[in-house]
């Protein structure tokens, strides 16, 4: 890294942990302190500092400061609008959203800081016990703090707790509600992309319910698990077993015919539009496959490359 970007990122830094999280009420320009009138709430707050935070992150590393110093930017919104929230989700439920996706981003700081500096680092700082209020607080709306959970595992070197954070993920990544879905499937992209998860026992369920909604062409989920198993077949094959492979192979097989341009079958529950961009899924997860020793598995991974080649859309005709 060259000085000149060097001095381009900690200018970025110093700037980020100027800003301050917009608030969720309305207020008027006047209006700083709480009172009893009735308070009006503005859906679909921009949440740039998160945007930042992660271009940041990406661009240079954090200090245990750094990360301390973006926890405090989070506990200021925090302190000042909690109280109003909790008194005020069970008459608005996109309050519950807004409230959990941002703590869905303060979980990642603070998984983040543990990863980068480690547990002690984080039990022994400023924001610990802050963190810990928060966390049970915000119960209330359904905040789970998964990946801090894992972190501290993976930290600490103790799994006592990765039975229940698989639980967890098993049950959301089954949800209906799509939301809650993404979000674990999010958590577990963090999980089989942890440098530490290969100390660890693999998590069967979760390899299970995966493999499951492949073979079954579960929607809407299914193009976010296609390519999340392609992942895991690259970084941890022995996640899966024989009953895993001749599962994903019976999947990938049946969408063969089902994911057809032309003469599609009724009743696959596949929308068209989608169809192009789970073909795509599809081919990402049989060039992760083709090198797994099962004939199964070869012969299916080799039909969905050989038909990418005459593909009509060139990011399957060209993709590596």
């Amino acid at each position: 890294m060259t000085g000149s970007i060097r001095a381009q990122n900690s200018t970025f830094k110093k700037w980020l942990f100027n800003q301050k999280l917009k608030p969720f009420r309305v207020l008027s320009d006047n209006e700083r302190s709480h009172t009893d009138k009735r308070i009006s709430w503005r859906l679909g707050v921009n949440d740039d500092f998160f945007v930042n935070m992660a271009a940041s992150l990406e661009r240079s590393k954090w200090s245990r400061k750094d990360f301390i110093k973006s926890i405090l930017i989070v506990k200021e919104w925090w302190d000042d609008e909690w109280n109003l929230i909790r008194q005020n989700i069970e008459r608005i439920n996109e309050l519950v959203e807004m409230t959990l996706e941002r703590l869905d981003d303060l979980d990642i700081i603070v998984a983040r800081l543990i990863d980068e500096h480690g547990y002690e680092a984080f039990c022994n700082s400023e924001v610990f016990s802050w963190v810990s209020n928060v966390r049970k607080e915000s119960s209330l709306v359904g905040a789970e703090f998964l990946r801090t959970r894992i972190a501290e595992v993976f930290s600490q070197k103790k799994n006592d707790e990765l039975l229940e954070v698989e639980k967890k993920l098993t049950s959301g990544i089954l949800c209906s509600y799509v939301s809650r879905a993404n979000k674990s499937l999010s958590v577990l992209w963090y999980w089989l992309k942890h440098p530490k998860s290969s100390n660890f026992s693999p998590p069967a369920a979760l390899v299970e319910t995966i493999t499951a909604i492949i073979s079954t062409r579960r929607m809407p989920v299914l193009f976010s698990v296609l390519n999340l198993m392609a992942d895991l077949v690259v970084r941890h094959p022995r996640w899966l077993n024989i009953s895993s492979y001749i599962m994903l192979a019976s999947g990938l097989n049946m969408l063969l015919e089902e994911l057809r341009y032309d003469n599609r079958p009724n009743g696959t529950g596949i929308p068209d539009e989608v169809v192009p961009e789970l073909r795509l899924g599809c081919l990402r997860l049989a060039k992760a496959l083709q090198h797994i020793d099962s004939n199964e598995i070869k012969t299916v991974a080799r039909m969905w490359i050989g038909q990418a080649i005459s593909d009509p859309l060139p990011e399957l005709r060209y993709f590596n």
